[in-house]
């Protein structure tokens, strides 16, 4: 009743009157669908996985400063989230502040050094500020750390 279908084929959620309005439980899942912009999450919410997911799309639509700030918003609840500090920091890359950027996927390194994607995004960003030695390092560490990863049921 609360979803419409666009000519796309997505789902996206239209609130009930305030009359009827479902448990928070039931309105999680269509968050997760429909807003795009931190604006449209009602002020109750504080799931990191909205925050994530609502990045995540921005990011595939290339809606960088959306994908800021729903990023900062989930950071501010999570501080120790690697993946919420990668997803920033290639924000920050795609929004030309190669420090920030830099910072951020620091970050995420000190939290999770065994992830190939935060080595591999390093080595973009030192290459952007020209410094090739430090990027050519984050390469054989992406590729140290690529070949250990296990995929389940090989």
């Amino acid at each position: 009743k609360n979803v419409s279908n666009f000519s796309s084929g997505h789902r996206a959620y239209q609130p009930p009157s305030s009359s009827a309005r479902l448990p928070l439980a039931q309105e999680l899942p269509a968050l997760l669908i429909a807003p795009k912009e931190v604006s449209e999450v009602p002020a109750v919410i504080n799931y990191p996985a909205v925050y994530i997911r609502l990045a995540c799309i921005n990011i595939e639509e290339k809606k960088w400063g959306n994908s800021k700030a729903c990023l900062v918003k989930l950071l501010e609840q999570q501080k120790n989230y690697c993946l919420g500090w990668l997803k920033l920091g290639i924000t920050e890359l795609h929004l030309t502040n190669y420090e920030s950027a830099l910072n951020c996927l620091r970050e995420a390194n000190l939290l999770n050094p065994d992830n190939p994607e935060v080595w591999l995004a390093l080595a973009n960003v030192y290459c952007r500020l020209q410094r090739l030695t430090i990027a050519n390092q984050c390469l054989v560490a992406y590729h140290r750390v690529e070949s250990a990863v296990i995929i389940p049921g090989i």
